[in-house]
């Protein structure tokens, strides 16, 4: 890394400007303190010495040693530019308004100095700012990738289950990896009442109640009608989320438009689309609720969403 070193004729009018701009002492180590000047350093100067005494002490010991402290100097420096006012200085009895205006115009000076550093440094700083949220980006998008890798895996050997029992529960397993891969909170089959509970899961403040069955025959809308009993059994705004491996009979996908739908599908197919990377899992329900409530329509292909 690039060192940013003040050039001596800075180092000098920071010494003044900062002289300028405190006459007690007390106030000035506070300053110092909020610029993060190490505690341990300024504890080994002389604060019994002449205040430029002191200042002097402390910005030349920084300066020759730009490898432990030119980020610490640059710091300081940058904060002295950016004072503007500093009134304290009118609580000085008797010449405080002098000093104010001898340290106003000190403090400009330095500022104008300062200006195309303090440029430099911003610009230095955004592009390390984006060179950080770029590599954290590509590092999410590998752990991304190497995770929905192992889930392609599961998923090719719940296809390869002869018996449907086994294979229902492992594909519940497989989607509670699969919400979780996306960061969604859900909570696991259950029962409560008697009654039994595919999942749950909350996204975007919503609350959704999920079925999932993996069987050779499309689900009808008897299935349909019992699985929205189920969320109508919860507080207002719950919605549910069916998911099917195999898909669903057109009456299923019709049915709930007799009256307002509570439950949205999703099918084989949107499982490929997000496995894929089509579209991420939190899109493409955000996306079905959403075309859902503006269309009445329950089901509608991951794929459509996807490049729509």
């Amino acid at each position: 890394m690039t060192l940013q070193v003040l050039d001596p004729g800075t180092i000098t009018a920071l010494k003044e400007a900062l002289c300028s701009a405190f006459w007690y002492k007390k106030e000035l180590r506070r300053f110092l303190l909020n610029c993060g000047v190490n505690q341990k350093l300024l504890a080994q100067l002389d604060w019994n010495q002449y205040k430029i005494t002191i200042i002097s002490q402390l910005i030349d010991g920084m300066s020759i040693n730009p490898q432990l402290y030119s980020e610490d100097l640059l710091r300081v420096a940058i904060a002295v530019a950016k004072i503007g006012n500093p009134k304290w200085l009118l609580r000085v009895q008797g010449n405080g308004k002098e000093l104010y205006e001898a340290a106003v115009e000190q403090l400009q000076d330095f500022a104008a100095r300062m200006k195309p550093i303090i440029e430099n440094n911003e610009a230095n700083r955004i592009t390390k700012l984006s060179k950080s949220a770029t590599e954290q980006q590509q590092q999410a998008e590998a752990s991304m990738i190497t995770a929905i890798t192992t889930l392609k895996s599961e998923f090719s050997r719940i296809t390869q289950m002869r018996n449907a029992q086994s294979r229902g529960y492992a594909f519940e397993r497989f989607l509670v990896k699969l919400f979780q891969t996306f960061d969604i909170a859900i909570r696991g089959s259950y029962k409560i009442n008697g009654e039994q509970i595919d999942g749950a899961f909350t996204l975007n403040n919503m609350d959704y109640l999920l079925e999932a069955k993996w069987q050779s025959r499309l689900i009808d809308a008897t299935d349909i009608t019992i699985f929205s009993a189920k969320v109508d059994n919860k507080l207002d705004n719950t919605l549910g989320l069916f998911i099917s491996m195999n898909g669903f009979t057109e009456r299923a996908i019709n049915n709930n438009q007799r009256h307002r739908p509570n439950v949205f599908l999703m099918n084989g197919q949107d499982l490929a689309a997000i496995l894929d990377r089509a579209i991420d899992l939190p899109d493409l329900i955000s996306k079905k609720r959403i075309h859902a409530a503006q269309t009445g329509e329950i089901m509608v292909s991951a794929f459509q969403l996807a490049y729509s």
